[in-house]
C-alpha cells in the first residue's frame, strides 16, 4: 500500500495541542480474504454515509429486531432494539464494547448485531458475544458469571483490548514514542479488524481466535506492517514547529503518531473510507481526560458541521462525520478546540 501524507496542525507554548495529517491518495493491495467459521449471531456493517442512509434504514428493517455495537449514528438510532456501548452515549459508564459484552444480557437468538467501525473493539465484543451465546446453549455461560479457566483467559484478553480502545495512558512524556508489547499487539489486531479487503466474518472469527488462544491468522505480519509505518515515519516526516503551528509532512500514515513526540493531544486526518473516494476526516484526541473538553468540542463543531454527518466520539478521541468530508475548516477547528482548553 502506498500513502501520501501532508498536514499542518497547532501547539500551544506548552507544546499541548495538536497535529493534524492529511491522507492525500492511498494505493490499496488486491482483495485477500479466508474462510470463517459460522458466527452464532449474523452481522451486518452500517455505512455511515449520508448518502447511504436509505440504503441502511432498508437493511436495519430486513434484518430486525438490530443490537447495535457502538452504534454512533442518531439518525439511524430507531432502527435498533438497543446499543452496546458505555463510550459514545450521553452519561455512558466509559466501558468499551469488549468489556460491555462479557457482563450484558445476551441478545436473544436471532438478532443480528450490527456495527458502524468495525475496529478491535467492536469485533472483539461481537466475538464474545458469540462465545458466550455457544456457551449457553451447550448449558452454561461461563464467560459472563466469571468462572473457569475459558473465562480467565478470554478476560485477560478482554482487558488489553479494553484499556488501549479506551486509551488509558499513563503520565505523558515528551518525546516518547516506543510501542509496548501490548500495544503492538493491540494496534495489530486493530488493522486486521479495519481491513475491508477481508469478509467481516472473517475478520470477527480472526479477532475470536485471538481471544481464546492468543494466536490470529495474520497478526504478525500485521505487526511488521505497524513496525513498517512507524519507522518510515520517522524517516520520511518532518515536524516543524513555526509560531506556534505544527506541520507535519510524510509519505507515510504512522507520522500522525510522531505528533505525540511534541504534543499529548493530536488531530490527525483523511484517508479513503472502505477504499473509496479520498476525503478529508479529522480526528481530534487527547492522551487522557483533562488536556481539553471533549465532549463540549463535539458539540460545538456539530452545530456547525454541515456535511450532513455527525461528530462523535468518547471524552478522549472524537472524529469528524464518517466517510464523507467535513465542511468545516483547519482553522475553525483550532479555534473551537483551544477554546476549550483546560490546562
Amino acid at each position: 500500500m502506498s500513502t501520501r501524507i501532508t498536514g499542518v496542525g497547532i501547539v500551544s507554548r506548552e507544546c499541548r495541542i495538536l497535529a493534524v495529517v492529511v491522507i492525500v491518495s492511498v494505493t490499496a493491495a488486491p482483495p485477500r480474504g479466508r474462510k470463517a467459521r459460522k458466527m452464532s449471531y449474523n452481522v451486518i456493517q452500517i455505512d455511515p454515509r449520508p448518502a447511504s442512509k436509505d440504503a441502511m434504514i432498508e437493511l436495519l428493517k430486513k434484518n430486525s429486531p438490530v443490537v447495535g455495537i457502538e452504534f454512533t449514528l442518531p439518525a439511524l438510532a430507531q432502527y435498533i432494539e438497543s446499543n452496546i456501548d458505555g463510550q459514545h452515549i450521553p452519561g455512558g459508564n466509559g466501558k468499551p464494547a469488549i468489556e460491555l459484552a462479557m457482563e450484558v444480557e445476551l441478545p436473544a437468538k436471532g438478532t443480528t448485531l450490527g456495527v458502524v467501525r468495525p475496529d478491535a473493539d467492536a469485533l472483539g465484543a461481537i466475538a464474545v458475544l458469540n462465545l458466550r451465546r455457544e456457551e449457553e446453549e451447550s448449558g452454561f455461560d461461563r464467560i459472563s458469571i466469571g468462572i473457569g479457566s475459558v473465562t480467565d483467559s478470554i478476560s485477560k484478553r478482554v482487558r488489553l483490548i479494553a484499556e488501549h480502545d479506551k486509551f488509558s495512558q499513563g503520565p505523558w512524556e515528551k518525546g516518547s514514542s516506543n510501542l509496548s508489547e501490548d500495544q503492538l499487539v493491540f494496534r495489530g489486531l486493530s488493522a486486521i479488524a479495519l481491513d475491508h479487503k477481508l469478509s467481516l466474518d472473517d475478520r470477527i472469527s480472526r479477532v475470536e481466535k485471538w481471544l481464546c488462544t492468543e494466536d490470529c491468522p495474520g497478526l504478525g505480519l500485521s505487526q511488521e506492517d505497524v513496525l513498517e509505518a512507524r519507522a518510515k515515519a520517522k524517516k520520511e516526516s518532518t515536524i516543524q514547529v513555526i509560531d506556534g503551528i505544527s506541520v507535519i509532512e510524510s509519505r507515510n500514515i504512522g507520522a500522525t503518531e510522531l505528533g505525540y513526540q511534541k504534543s499529548p493531544i493530536i488531530r490527525n486526518d483523511a484517508f479513503r473510507f472502505q477504499g473509496g473516494e479520498s476525503h478529508v476526516k479529522y480526528t481530534i484526541c487527547q492522551w487522557k481526560e483533562g488536556y481539553i473538553n471533549l465532549p463540549a468540542i463535539v458539540k460545538g463543531l456539530n452545530e456547525i458541521e454541515a456535511c450532513g454527518g455527525t461528530w462523535g466520539g468518547s471524552k478522549t478521541i472524537a472524529g469528524s462525520p464518517q466517510g464523507v468530508s467535513s465542511s468545516l475548516l483547519m482553522d475553525k477547528l483550532v479555534s473551537i478546540v483551544k477554546s476549550h482548553k483546560m490546562q
